[in-house]
């Protein structure tokens, strides 16, 4: 054995002035000590995102002639700013994990307020279609508020309920991760999926 094993931990964490006078050996790691070996190993698969078709598909259905399909509502108010109108999908059933031409609602309004805002900064822009692009990029950011609340609310009952399907679908939604999540995952649940996600 080396003189390293046997000298106190601190002195070991203590870097000399001078490399190059004084250099510490290095040792071999003591596998009772520095090391902790797993029993058993787990393997953790790719979790596929669920989509809307996992629950009630209240979206799916139209609310009459002229109304049109709460998903599908959603996802027009989001592209137009239509702030009102997509607190009503969203009342009437529509599901944030939906995709429009593979894109969900946040999706849409982000683009939207991308667009506009350049529209809006825009010296060849008119007056007045400066002033409708401003209106869209405000109703758009109402939206994106509205949807990453919701996501953010439906991604900890996802993660309550140990469906790790509908956790990586509401993250993709517009769901931000936090380390909190992570602690609630290992205390709601026993699944190493969901787990293994979040980190």
């Amino acid at each position: 054995m080396t003189s390293f094993v046997h000298t106190p931990f601190l002195k070991q964490l203590i870097c000399p002035i001078d490399d190059r006078k004084q250099r510490i050996p290095s040792a071999k790691p003591n596998v009772d000590l520095d090391t902790c070996e797993l029993t058993t190993q787990v393997q953790v698969g790719r979790i596929q995102p669920t989509d809307a078709t996992d629950q009630e598909q209240l979206g799916a259905k139209s609310k009459g002639i002229f109304s049109g399909k709460p998903n599908d509502n959603l996802h027009d108010a989001a592209k137009s700013g239509l702030a009102n109108e997509a607190k009503q999908a969203i009342a009437d059933g529509a599901d944030i994990r939906y995709r429009k031409n593979n894109r969900t609602a946040l999706d849409a309004a982000i683009s939207s307020f991308h667009e506009n805002s350049t529209k809006v900064n825009s010296r060849t822009t008119l007056s007045e279609e400066k002033q409708r692009c401003y209106i869209v990029v405000l109703g758009c950011q109402q939206i994106i508020s509205d949807l990453q609340q919701i996501a953010r609310k439906k991604l900890l009952e996802s993660i309550q309920q140990a469906h790790p399907g509908r956790v990586v679908a509401y993250h993709q939604a517009g769901g931000q991760l936090t380390p909190e999540m992570l602690e609630l995952a290992c205390r709601s649940s026993d699944n190493v999926e969901i787990v293994d996600y979040l980190i």
